[in-house]
């Protein structure tokens, strides 16, 4: 499918992506498009501003519909995952989701769509594997934001997510130098008359 012709079909929804925007991301800026209406001031394109604010976000924010396929990938995750927006949109989150947690992803995601609620979207970050492009397994954390109509009934989910590989990879490295200096005081300390 055309990513374009995606944008044209979820156009009439826009402007509540904004809104959702304005609440999940930047509620600072809120306040601060209030402060600029309420004193007169020229407003800059704010409905401008938030799409550009989403698409070029350094963490990436990926949007799927009731039926868990992209209709939104912005820049950042291109490039956290390797995907092409032509790539990626229309397509299952499968793409992204090790096929062991398929299983667990659908089950949360059915429950998200049916009740509109997530531990995941009230500041619990879920930290979980995800996979690029060719298969390379990376850590990601995440928040979500359930996408509703203006009759509450559930059209999507957001997701804003972060590659966290490096800092992982760091963390485990800490924990083996940890357990190896743990592992060999252990004996030395056990051993009579090394210490006084």
């Amino acid at each position: 499918m055309d990513p374009s012709a995606v944008g044209r079909k979820l156009a009439p929804e826009l402007s509540d992506w904004t809104r959702l925007s304005r609440v999940a991301i930047m509620p600072r800026v809120v306040a601060m498009d209030r402060r600029l209406l309420r004193g007169g001031a020229v407003s800059p394109d704010v409905d401008r501003f938030y799409r550009t604010l989403v698409r070029e976000a350094p963490d990436a924010i990926i949007y799927a519909d009731a039926g868990g396929l992209v209709a939104f990938w912005n820049d950042a995750a291109e490039r956290i995952f390797g995907f092409s927006e032509a790539e990626a949109v229309g397509k299952s989150l499968d793409i992204i989701i090790p096929e062991t947690l398929w299983q667990r992803h659908w089950d949360g995601y059915a429950a998200t769509m049916r009740t509109g609620k997530t531990r995941y979207g009230a500041g619990d970050v879920l930290a979980v594997p995800a996979l690029r492009k060719g298969g390379a397994r990376i850590s990601i954390e995440f928040t979500i934001v359930p996408f509703a109509d203006r009759t509450g009934r559930i059209l999507g989910i957001a997701a804003i997510l972060r590659d966290v590989t490096k800092q992982f990879e760091e963390m485990k490295a800490l924990r083996k130098e940890l357990a190896t200096y743990r592992t060999a005081a252990r004996p030395a300390a056990a051993t009579p008359g090394l210490l006084p």
